[in-house]
Formats: structure tokens, C-alpha cells, sequence
């Protein structure tokens, strides 16, 4: 891996890291519905000029084509996503949410089972089973009132390994770019009318606009072309390393930042789901070196 490689990885880790801080601080003073508006319409900002100077017209006119799956998929993958984190984070700490939504790849491999794309043996079986503990061990320490915005988190990761699941198997052959485009297009249509509905009462302080700001032309537009970039010179195989380092990275900014305690079943929580993602993405490798199956590309 090149010193490029290892460079777009911290930076992309500490972005996407900080999400989880910015969704917790914006959440001070905007409602979920607006927050999320403003972060899907500020990531389009970046994402649509950067489709256009790419491609040109022909990225929109491949849009157009794709325009119902896109709808889909910036139903699942990204408007109800970003509203449970954005929920969620109203009740629980930044530092949980980020350690649960690293489940996501443990999810995908389950919905591969679920429609017969992939067999989950050996290691990668075993890594589903202790990533979902690590989960069950999460949420089951997050406490009454936190219960259900931990299962928001859990419910959102799912969204986003079946967006992965959907988008590999029907837009394999649309550009990444455009696809993250298309999807932030249509999250900004279907969430503007409760958005701007629910606009905050008064002139949110600078920390806050500046955290919805951030979130979207850094973490929603920026990093995706810096994760394409990534995934073009290392391939799949090394660009996972971001997940395992996003979670750890949101505990460390939400401890430093927003004074968050670390909690040892929060740090066990996060050791089993690294290590079952860690396990089933192994295992997926060797599946595909022992031609048991043919995985589908990511998004990632």
C-alpha cells in the first residue's frame, strides 16, 4: 500500500470519524428532519459538480436512467440512515452510535445469505456471530432510555449494507460518483418538506451550522470522492481498513471533544465487532479464492 493509500485512510477515517461528533453538537439546536436536509443539499454542493466535471452531461443523462433505483436508494441508504443517526444521537452518545454503525459489513453478509449471493462459512460464519454479539452486548447495556435509539443505530447499519446489496446488484455498471450523487439528490427532495417545516426557531449558534456544514461538504461530499480515489489505488481489499478505524476514531473525538465517558462494555462492544467484520471480511476473501462464490462489488 502507498504512502497516498495510507494518507486518504487517516483522512477519511478522521472525517467520517467526526460524523458522529457533528451529528451530536448539530443536534443542539436543529430537529433531525432539518439537520438532515441541510447535510444531504450541502453534500450535493460538492457531489453534482464533481459528476459533471468528471463526465460531463453523460453523468446526468446516466442518472436519468437510473433514476428509480437511485430513489431507492437514496431512500435507504441515505435519507433514513442519516435520520436515525440524527434521532438516535439526541439520545445516546456519539461514541455508541459510531461503534454500532460499524456493524454494517457484518449485516451485508447476512443479507448475502438471505438472497443466496454468497455462502457464509468457516471464518466469515464466525465473524457474523461475534459481531452480532457485540451488538446484542451494545444494546443491551444502553440503557431503557437509550434502548431504542441504540436499535435506530443497529436499524440504520442495516440500511446501509442493504443500499450496499441493492446498489451492487442493479447500478454495478453506473459510476460511483454519480450514484452517490443521485442518492444525495433524491435524500434532499424526499426530506425537504419536514425539513424545512422544522427549521430551528431562532439562529443556531456558529458550532452548530458549522457542524451541519461540515457534515455536508465533508462527510457526505468530499469523503465519498476521496473513498472513490482510495478504492481505485487499493481495491476493495485494503479500503476496508477505514471501517475498522472510523469507530475508534469516533470514541476518541466524542472522549476529547464532548468529555463522553469510556465505558468498558462500549470498548468490549467495539473489540467484538471489529473482530467479527475483520473475520467475515477474511473469510470472504478466502471464499473467493476457493471460487465457492462471486461476490458482488461494493460501494465502498
Amino acid at each position: 500500500m502507498s504512502r497516498r493509500d495510507l494518507v486518504l485512510i487517516a483522512v477519511l477515517s478522521l472525517i467520517w470519524g467526526a460524523s458522529f461528533m457533528f451529528i451530536r453538537v448539530a443536534d443542539r439546536q436543529f430537529d433531525p428532519f432539518a439537520l438532515v436536509f441541510f447535510r444531504v443539499l450541502f453534500g450535493c454542493a460538492v457531489l453534482i459538480p464533481a459528476v459533471l466535471l468528471r463526465l460531463g452531461r453523460s453523468g446526468l443523462a446516466r442518472a436519468r436512467e437510473a433514476w428509480w433505483k437511485l430513489a431507492i436508494l437514496g431512500l435507504i441508504n441515505t435519507a433514513i440512515p442519516f435520520l436515525l443517526f440524527s434521532w438516535s444521537e439526541t439520545r445516546i452518545t456519539s461514541s455508541l452510535a459510531g461503534i454500532l454503525q460499524a456493524a454494517a459489513p457484518i449485516f451485508t453478509a447476512v443479507l448475502a445469505v438471505w438472497f443466496g449471493h454468497e455462502r457464509v462459512i468457516g471464518k466469515r460464519l464466525a465473524g457474523v456471530l461475534v459481531g452480532l454479539a457485540g451488538v446484542a452486548l451494545l444494546v443491551g447495556n444502553s440503557g431503557g432510555g437509550g434502548l431504542l435509539a441504540a436499535l435506530a443505530v443497529v436499524l440504520a447499519a442495516f440500511g446501509y449494507a442493504s443500499g450496499a446489496t441493492f446498489a451492487s446488484a442493479t447500478l454495478a455498471d453506473v459510476d460511483p460518483v454519480v450514484i452517490a450523487a443521485g442518492a444525495c439528490a433524491f435524500a434532499t427532495v424526499l426530506t425537504a418538506p419536514l425539513g424545512l417545516a422544522r427549521l430551528p426557531a431562532h439562529v443556531p449558534g456558529w458550532k452548530e451550522i458549522g457542524s451541519v456544514v461540515a457534515l455536508g461538504v465533508a462527510g457526505t461530499g468530499i469523503a465519498y470522492i476521496l473513498s472513490f480515489v482510495l478504492l481505485r489505488s487499493a481495491g476493495p481489499n485494503r479500503s476496508i481498513l477505514v471501517t475498522y478505524t472510523i469507530p475508534g476514531v469516533a470514541v476518541l473525538y466524542g472522549w476529547l471533544l464532548l468529555g463522553e465517558p469510556l465505558r468498558l462494555v462500549s470498548l468490549a462492544g467495539l473489540a467484538l465487532i471489529l473482530a467479527g467484520v475483520a473475520l467475515a471480511a477474511r473469510g470472504r476473501q478466502v471464499a473467493r479464492d476457493r471460487a465457492y462464490s462471486a461476490p458482488l462489488p461494493t460501494l465502498e
